[in-house]
């Protein structure tokens, strides 16, 4: 299931949903990836990119309940913004959502990350690393590919942001499979649209 692009000329919350997604694009001109490369390391970016998705009213509900979208989650006072839950099958709403695993190891976490060729690297300093963990089967077009949340070492832990309730367990899941026990975690969530304030970080 890929993000169709529509026409926000004529969007109105009773026509559809705003689609939120994250994408990794390769390290090019642009996003400074002569200067952020690494040994070994493709060093790409991270951007977040919306999207108008029509939903007829006779239409399936995003969400997966199997009512009609007219009947379900149609809006008509204000928008609905959604992302791609990890099975492609269905949306869930936008919350900006962290995990932070203050226990775990900085430099094994770091070296097992680096290691798995399947997550996307956005940075790799001495001091922070991060990769993006990209849908799977992929989904690539000319934004870049699209990926459903990321991964931050320091320090400090692990720490997993992502914009949904099923992306976070998603990741988490992940994150146990490539470094076992994650030990005791804080989760914390903001609105749509805002950001949180990351301490340490400018």
């Amino acid at each position: 299931m890929v993000p169709q692009y529509e026409s926000f000329l004529d969007a109105t919350p009773e026509k559809g949903v705003i689609i939120v997604e994250y994408w990794w694009q390769p390290p090019n001109r642009l996003n400074g990836g002569a200067r952020r490369s690494a040994p070994g390391m493709s060093v790409g970016a991270k951007t977040s990119m919306i999207f108008f998705k029509r939903v007829l009213a006779s239409e399936k509900c995003w969400c997966g309940s199997g009512k009609a979208f007219g009947k379900c989650h149609r809006r008509a006072d204000d928008w609905t913004y959604v992302s791609l839950d990890p099975d492609r099958a269905t949306y869930s709403p936008v919350v900006l959502i962290e995990r932070v695993f203050p226990q775990v190891n900085y430099v094994h976490a770091r070296r097992q990350f680096a290691a798995d060729r399947r997550l996307l690297c956005i940075d790799y300093a001495s001091v922070r690393a991060e990769w993006a963990l990209p849908a799977h089967p992929p989904i690539v077009n000319d934004i870049g590919q699209l990926v459903i949340g990321a991964l931050e070492i320091t320090a400090r832990g692990l720490r997993i942001e992502t914009n949904s309730e099923r992306r976070l367990e998603h990741i988490t899941g992940s994150a146990s499979q490539l470094l076992g026990d994650l030990g005791k975690s804080e989760t914390r969530r903001a609105e749509p649209q805002k950001t949180f304030a990351v301490p340490g970080r400018r």
